[in-house]
């Protein structure tokens, strides 16, 4: 079997130069069948181990955090298509037909199918998810689930499933992974040990005054046991944002939320002469942006210089994943949206508000602002495949209809038919706030056929 392209790259940015986690690979591949639920704190690598394991054992494997929607039509038909790949069995993207497939494998092969899915905690409805874990996790299926999930989040959900699983005598195990856990610590160190090993990371610590025994007892002591954050002040070093010395300086934190606002106060220091407000925004717009973000598209958006904008965007680095070559950025985690949404108190409808208006704005008039034709083709792209999204949790409903209607339902036949079913997909769910009977009748007879 062999990973898909696209998969294969979505995969990439979390497994590069990942290192240990021996003990819990030995523990996984002595599991031929069941449930795992391997749980952890924000940053403890899950994601991580979950793209590691598709990589090297080639099995289908849902990111949710990664797909442009979290709602689980999207995931079903993202696991169906990976499914069909993997085994070449042409599968229905419709949960029924996906469980005959499985049982069909069963029938063919002596393999059992192994199926992750990472985030469950992320998933717009988790009871869905869980649903469908549930229906593949049956005494007649034979298969190999494995589930990451943050600690805290949705608890009870988990232990529920896993009681009604072992029921039916199907194995079920649970791994916890902590900050705090010796092996996790060790795993971290190991990390932080092999990326200082680089002549080029080397060559600039030295050059600040530090030994690199010094600077790898100073990241292990500040990353906490959290690979994320490690990973993060690793990053600041190669691009020379931060010094050992402004790491030194970070309080060691217990949260991601203390560990956000101290970075952000940092990378806002008036020497950098970048507002604290403007990085507040960027973040926001590539946190609501639901593929990788590019400082052409940031400077439409918010009207600021894009040199201003590469700045904000180098200093703010380590809180980013750049993706593929396509200069394009993603917020580094989840948990970052939610610190911005709950400390920075921004309002997402109304970023989402913005991001349509200046798209929208843009789009329609283009040919007369936009010289550039690759960046005029950009934004047309980028408007049809998301600005129904960013309209319709903006709930600017009437904006969304009349975007459908003439940009949308004219040429569905000729666009991609991922994009097109998850366009009209939200235009119907629009269609719940509409109050007119007779407009909902219309609407819903005119995109269902």
């Amino acid at each position: 079997m062999k990973l898909r392209l696209e998969d294969e790259e979505g995969f990439k940015p979390f497994t590069r130069d990942f290192i240990g986690r021996e003990w819990l690979f030995d523990k996984l591949d002595k599991i031929q069948r069941g449930i795992i639920f391997l749980l952890g704190q924000p940053g403890t690598g899950k994601t991580a181990i979950a793209a590691k394991i598709a990589l090297t054992k080639m099995v289908p494997t849902i990111l949710i955090e990664r797909l442009h929607s979290i709602k689980t039509g999207q995931i079903i038909r993202e696991l169906a298509d990976q499914i069909s790949h993997y085994w070449g069995i042409k599968v229905n993207p419709e949960l029924r037909r996906m469980i005959e497939t499985i049982k069909e494998i069963n029938r063919q092969t002596e393999e059992v199918p192994t199926i992750v899915i990472d985030g469950l905690d992320e998933a717009e409805k988790p009871e869905e998810i869980i649903s469908l874990i549930d229906e593949i996790c049956k005494p007649y299926i034979k298969s190999k689930v494995i589930v990451t999930a943050r600690t805290g989040i949705i608890d009870s959900q988990i232990r529920d499933l896993r009681g009604k699983i072992s029921m039916r005598s199907i194995p079920t195990y649970t791994f916890e992974l902590k900050y705090s856990d010796k092996k996790q610590l060790k795993d971290v160190q190991r990390y932080v040990q092999k990326m200082l090993e680089k002549p080029e990371l080397e060559e600039k610590i030295q050059k600040q005054g530090y030994k690199i025994e010094e600077a790898i007892e100073i990241l292990v002591k500040h990353s906490n046991g959290n690979f994320m954050v490690a990973s993060s002040y690793i990053k600041s070093i190669e691009e020379n944002t931060f010094t050992i010395k402004d790491i030194e300086k970070i309080p060691i934190t217990r949260t991601l939320e203390d560990w956000y606002t101290h970075i952000i106060n940092l990378i806002a220091e008036k020497k950098t002469e970048i507002e604290k407000e403007d990085i507040i925004e960027v973040l926001s717009i590539i946190s609501a942006i639901s593929e990788p973000t590019t400082i052409p598209l940031l400077k439409i958006i918010t009207g600021k210089d894009e040199k201003y904008l590469k700045r904000i965007v180098k200093r703010a680095s380590l809180l980013l994943i750049k993706v593929g070559g396509r200069s394009g950025y993603i917020i580094m985690h989840k948990t970052l949206q939610e610190y911005l949404e709950k400390i920075e108190e921004v309002n997402f409808k109304e970023i989402h508000r913005k991001i349509a208006e200046k798209i929208f704005g843009g789009f329609e008039k283009a040919p007369k602002t936009i010289i550039d034709w690759d960046t005029q083709e950009k934004l047309a792209d980028y408007a049809v495949r998301n600005l129904v999204h960013h309209f319709y949790e903006a709930n600017m409903i009437n904006e969304l209809f009349q975007f459908v209607d003439a940009h949308i339902c004219p040429v569905i036949e000729e666009q991609n038919i991922e994009v097109a079913y998850r366009n009209i997909n939200l235009a119907i769910k629009a269609i719940n706030k509409v109050e007119s009977i007779e407009e909902k009748i219309e609407r819903l007879l005119k995109y269902c056929l």
